[in-house]
């Protein structure tokens, strides 16, 4: 009757388009009529020499024969493997239009399984390679139609989320991407055919991976029909590679090949030996011994004790997350919870696949482990324990009704007893123990010695009970709740295990990063070698050290306020005063040379217009110029040659670069402000500032005392002279100005000073008479200070732009000569200079009458 409602259901699905694509009729598979399984690899569907016949597990007849690939064959799929680069077929900056397409091909193939025919015939290949209940196939072909919805579209492009962080500097991130392995492996079980390996091939798919995916040969056939479905969605057969047969031929390509990551869902003792084989590179999600505690609430009775029955017989308990230890409260067994699971337990059938053949473990391994069981004191046996009756299953398969053994928990915990109590027996067998409120203690000391870590359920809703068993133990997915399970995981949240670094997941964005991309951080950006950029940020005082003045400098360029720099960069400022001249976008310097690049051609064009020459236009835009006259000025030597319109930037600059300029200081006195002391400039230039104060032979106080080197010391009769006294400390002017006088130099600060603190300049060389012994003291050599400092002179005011102050009259030369001349020449000498300044006094006279 079976046979011939599936034959009624694919005769009908095959009538609406699945024929189109399908290579496989769940219906008609037989001994009489097998199908053959395919490999693929680089892109073609390929036969091996050798096959392997597939038993039907409900009657034993070879109803599929699959490929048994030898070693000698392995060679395409070991240079299809060597030929994935590290880096993948796609990455976020290799091909990132895969992740559009990938997200295309997964909405047609969710939209393919949506159909009511395309469910059914997915749900019947499950059924016929490993048989359960329809509820449970279907539900499997569910499962995987949402995944396949929950990425489509952009959720693919989505995976591939990365993060920056902000450097220390501009030009300066630090990226996280998620990147692909680039060659992998995929082996899968038999228990879950569609929704194991598609979920995680896919997901492999998603990173940009290039998978070789062995699946369990009892059930590749399932996997084929998806990856054809896929093909008549878009997807390249290029794609993966898919070798069919045995485990120790796969196990020769990856030795071979070297893939960069495996996931392995299976046995707990191969993933050990895989996980030392290939030194780790492995993500595990293997045995399960999943137990459900059943708190002191007793509530919902009958949903828990269909759950509980659910999650132990289920596919014939095939399922990694199975029910294998039940720990049940006083108060469960008190209210009839063993006779309630005898009872659910009893109607399942061999009919409606509600329990069926068991496809890795035989009737006598099963029914052998009960017996061991039942020899622990106390034990015994709660319902099953015996072989279906009335059936065909195979021999090299198990057949057993649904059975549950209890043992006592204080005898559970001995140690000649855990190891066999705690034994997974992937079929539908559990363990089935009891435990009171002083008890949770040793139900907690049971869950911590248990080694396998999958799926947990703590069935309650005193929260205090679930919290103290949650945070007590360790396994991976876990539920908690009055309606708590261990099974029926759905697309909606993360399955696998814990407790191992190297568990792997299903299901989720956050498993698929974790599987199939690896961390790839980007290293800091940074800028090619050169000049360290302009760094600006909210405040120039929040760059890199080192960068700060040439923050502010872009500041003002950008003519944007910071406080910052006002306050510790004064000097870069222009003093209050009239508006200056409007500078041009284009800022013309010494040269065009030195403008802002891209802006050469556009400054040499103004330099044409107003007729004035640079070489460097000459040179490269010669066509904008007419042949130079021999009296046209080369720009660059003066701020004077650049355009009118750029002289007032172009001597900004010049102070900027400490560039003297004699037309500069002419015509933009504001732009130098005298400073006293180099303790008064910019922190940070104090040193420059003392090493010019050096060179111009200045003296100052500050540098003198903080940098010594600059300076020799200087004689007794050493004056300290500079471009001008008004420059120099204010204890070192009245000597300056004495020099000045001496050396017949004109200083407008000196003339401005008052009598009593300024030397006055000697008379012109034609009002002078002839040599003689008094004239040595019109200009003598300055003297050493005296002890007690001269009195300051005031602050020198801005120089006028008028002419210079006529000189003062000979009395107050006099007087200023007495301010400098030291006590004992000014007591030996007063008289004979006295009588001198008479005499030239009329001699002056007499000029004046004869003018």
């Amino acid at each position: 009757m079976l046979a011939s409602h599936a034959v009624r259901r694919q005769a009908h699905s095959l009538a609406r388009g699945v024929a189109s694509w399908s290579k496989f009729n769940p219906a008609a598979m037989s001994g009489a009529n097998p199908a053959q399984v395919s490999n693929l690899v680089c892109g073609e569907w390929v036969q091996s020499e050798k096959t392997i016949a597939v038993p039907d597990p409900l009657n034993g007849e070879p109803f599929i024969t699959v490929p048994d690939t030898q070693v000698y064959e392995i060679e395409p799929f070991v240079d299809s493997m060597k030929a994935t680069p590290k880096s993948g077929m796609h990455n976020p900056f290799k091909n990132p239009e895969r992740y559009v397409m990938w997200g295309d091909v997964t909405a047609r193939a969710a939209a393919e399984l949506r159909r009511p025919e395309i469910e059914d015939h997915f749900a019947r290949l499950i059924q016929r390679t490993s048989p359960k209940s329809y509820a449970q196939a279907s539900g499997e072909t569910r499962v995987t139609r949402k995944f396949l919805e929950n990425f489509s579209g952009d959720q693919v492009r989505f995976l591939a989320r990365g993060f920056s962080v902000p450097g220390d500097h501009m030009g300066q991130q630090s990226h996280g991407y998620r990147w692909p392995y680039g060659p992998v492996t995929l082996i899968t079980p038999f228990n879950f055919p569609l929704e194991i390996p598609v979920l995680q091939l896919m997901g492999a798919l998603y990173m940009g991976n290039k998978p070789l995916v062995h699946s369990d040969h009892k059930v590749c056939l399932v996997l084929e029909e998806f990856v054809r479905l896929l093909h008549h969605c878009g997807m390249s057969l290029s794609e993966l590679d898919i070798c069919n047969g045995r485990g120790t031929t796969v196990n020769e390509i990856m030795a071979q090949g070297h893939p960069r990551s495996t996931l392995f869902t299976g046995s707990k003792a191969v993933a050990e030996r895989l996980a030392q084989q290939f030194h780790g590179r492995v993500f595990l999600e293997d045995a399960g011994f999943d137990w459900k505690i059943l708190g002191p609430d007793v509530h919902e009775f009958d949903h828990v004790a269909w759950q509980c029955d659910q999650d132990a017989y289920a596919c014939s308990g095939q399922k990694c997350s199975a029910q294998s230890i039940l720990f049940m409260h006083d108060n469960w067994a008190e209210a009839g919870l063993e006779k309630a699971l005898a009872q659910r337990a009893s109607t399942r059938k061999l009919e409606d696949l509600t329990v069926g053949p068991v496809l890795s473990v035989k009737t006598d391994t099963m029914l052998a482990h009960a017996q061991r069981l039942l020899q622990i004191p106390g034990a015994r046996l709660l319902f099953g324990g015996e072989e279906l009756t009335g059936h065909s299953i195979p021999e090299q398969y198990g057949a057993i009704k649904p059975t549950a053994v209890f043992v006592p928990l204080n005898e559970l915990l001995k140690e000649e007893h855990f190891e066999v109590a705690t034994r997974e027996i992937f079929g539908p067998f559990q363990v089935v123990t009891q435990y009171g409120d002083r008890d949770v203690p040793h139900v907690l000391e049971a869950c911590e010695r248990m080694e396998a870590h999958l799926t947990a359920a703590v069935v309650s809703n005193d929260i205090a009970f679930v919290q103290r068993i949650l945070g007590s133990t360790v396994n991976g997915t876990t539920y908690a709740g009055i309606r708590a399970r261990t099974t029926g995981a759905p697309q909606n949240h993360w399955f696998g295990p814990a407790g191992d670094p190297r568990a792997a997941g299903i299901g989720t964005p956050e498993a698929i990063r974790l599987v199939w991309s690896t961390h790839r951080p980007d290293a800091a950006i940074v800028p090619a070698p050169g000049p360290a950029p302009e760094l600006l940020g909210a405040s120039c005082s929040t760059v890199t050290p080192g960068t700060n003045r040439a923050c502010c400098y872009t500041k003002i360029a950008d003519n944007v306020t910071d406080a910052w720099c006002k306050t510790t960069y004064p000097n870069l400022y222009k003093p209050a005063g009239p508006a200056p001249v409007p500078s041009p976008p284009v800022l013309v310097g010494a040269s065009c040379a030195t403008v802002t690049p891209g802006q050469n051609e556009a400054c040499c064009k103004r330099k044409a217009a107003d007729n004035t020459v640079d070489e460097y236009c000459n040179v490269n835009f010669p066509e904008l110029f007419t042949p130079a006259t021999p009296g046209t000025p080369i720009v660059g030597a003066s701020c004077s040659t650049v355009t009118p319109t750029d002289s007032a930037q172009c001597c900004q600059t010049k102070v900027e670069e400490n560039t003297e300029d004699a037309y500069c200081r002419e015509q933009f006195p504001q732009l130098y402000p005298v400073g006293s002391s180099c303790a008064t400039v910019t922190p940070g230039d104090n040193e420059a500032c003392c090493e010019r104060k050096a060179a111009d032979n200045t003296a100052d106080e500050y540098c003198a005392q903080n940098f010594p080197a600059l300076f020799a010391p200087p004689t007794p009769d050493t004056p300290i002279v500079g471009a001008s006294c008004g420059t120099v400390t204010p204890a070192d002017q009245a000597a300056c100005c004495s020099q000045k006088v001496a050396e017949n130099v004109a200083d407008d600060f000196c003339a401005e000073l008052p009598l009593d603190a300024s030397p006055a300049p000697a008379p012109e060389a034609a009002l002078v008479p002839s040599p003689s012994p008094a004239v040595d003291v019109l200009a003598p050599a300055p003297a050493p200070e005296p002890a007690a400092a001269p009195e300051p002179a005031p602050a020198p005011a801005p120089e006028p732009e008028a002419a210079p102050a006529a000189a003062p009259a000979p009395a107050e030369e006099a007087r200023a000569q007495e301010v400098q001349t030291p006590p004992s020449a000014a007591s030996t000498k007063q008289l004979p200079t006295s009588l001198l300044f008479c005499v030239l006094a009329g001699v002056l006279a007499a000029a004046l009458l004869v003018a």
